[in-house]
């Protein structure tokens, strides 16, 4: 599906799909209980296998390491996850795992060789990333605060 939020545009191809569940195009969704209960975990910005990590400058990578730890919990429950961005996934302990390693690799080295800095718009994002960890590094190489 695709489209805006107000708007969806569903392919015709998309009613071919035989996928078991509800399938809701955010322009419909409206409360939790038009989805049946399950081990299904939307994680909105977060857990892509596309996209970076992105906290907010000035002050979210605190923050955004703190959802990381409040949502591992869930994480280790869920049976499916679905990002914003990327592919779902069956496995969010590896996701939350490279999305922590990739950002324990900026604050203490300043650098990361995950592959998603290589994907289209993430060298902007993965510098922006670099001066925010440096501005929160101690001289340690922790983070500081």
């Amino acid at each position: 599906m695709t489209g805006t939020a107000t708007h969806p545009r569903i392919p015709a191809w998309a009613q071919q799909l035989r996928v078991p569940g509800v399938v809701l195009h955010s322009a419909h969704y409206q409360f939790p209980r038009q989805v049946p209960t399950g081990r299904v975990l939307i994680v909105g910005d977060m857990l892509s296998d596309i996209e970076l990590p992105l906290p907010f400058f000035p002050d979210d990578l605190p923050a955004y390491l703190a959802a990381l730890d409040r949502l591992a919990p869930l994480a280790a429950r869920a049976a499916v996850i679905v990002p914003g961005h990327g592919t779902v996934c069956e496995d969010a302990l590896a996701r939350l795992d490279a999305d922590r390693r990739y950002l324990d690799d900026m604050i203490h080295r300043g650098r990361s060789d995950d592959p998603r800095v290589a994907n289209p718009g993430m060298a902007e994002e993965h510098a922006h990333l670099a001066e925010l960890a440096a501005a929160y590094r101690d001289p340690d190489g922790r983070l500081a605060g």
